[in-house]
């Protein structure tokens, strides 16, 4: 093997190592993010919802389309790279993700939410944490001044994957849900 072909070998094997390492280091950043990040994100996405929203998922759940996909394709822009699939569908089924934006249309609210509250759940595991939630939430209405401050309450459920983690699954305590105790409310 001559010099040149030395070199190049060299030049070859540094560049793939290079390449390899950098791999490594973004996919290091992907799972930085941790269990209560990611639950505290979530909380963040389903607790926020705008007129936009409410009113695009409202149009597609009563238009004539009944696919899943025409209906509940927002939902999936919004939820799915923060859920496993299989918790994203329970969640579209129990509707546990939707039912904000359904509340907020048919009452014309925007929500925001203003804190978050975790703490670790009893059902918990290394390798699966849950942790149960408080957010306290400010719907405001569009037509008035009127605004309210609520704390829906709730588990959620993780599951570590190879994009980091994502929530397996969302159970809402429903005497503390947005819809109900803003129909109490009225």
């Amino acid at each position: 093997m001559t010099i040149r072909q030395k070199r190049v070998v060299i030049i070859v094997t540094v560049s793939i190592l290079l390449l390899i390492l950098t791999a490594a280091v973004y996919l290091m950043q992907l799972n930085a993010v941790t269990e209560i990040k990611r639950a505290e994100a979530f909380l963040q996405t389903m607790y926020t919802v705008t007129a936009e929203e409410s009113t695009e998922i409202m149009a597609r759940i009563t238009s004539g389309s009944r696919t899943e996909e025409a209906t509940f394709g927002p939902l999936g822009q919004k939820y799915q790279h923060k859920m496993t699939r299989s918790g994203f569908q329970e969640a579209v089924s129990t509707r546990a993700i939707w039912s904000n934006e359904t509340t907020m249309a048919v009452n014309q609210c925007e929500m925001t939410a203003e804190s978050i509250q975790l703490d670790a759940s009893q059902f918990s595991s290394p390798d699966k944490p849950a942790f149960t939630y408080i957010v306290t939430v400010k719907v405001q209405s569009l037509s008035s001044q009127d605004a309210f401050n609520f704390q829906p309450q709730g588990t959620l459920y993780l599951e570590k994957s190879l994009s980091g983690w994502k929530i397996s699954r969302i159970l809402i305590d429903e005497t503390s849900s947005v819809d109900y105790l803003l129909q109490s409310n009225r």
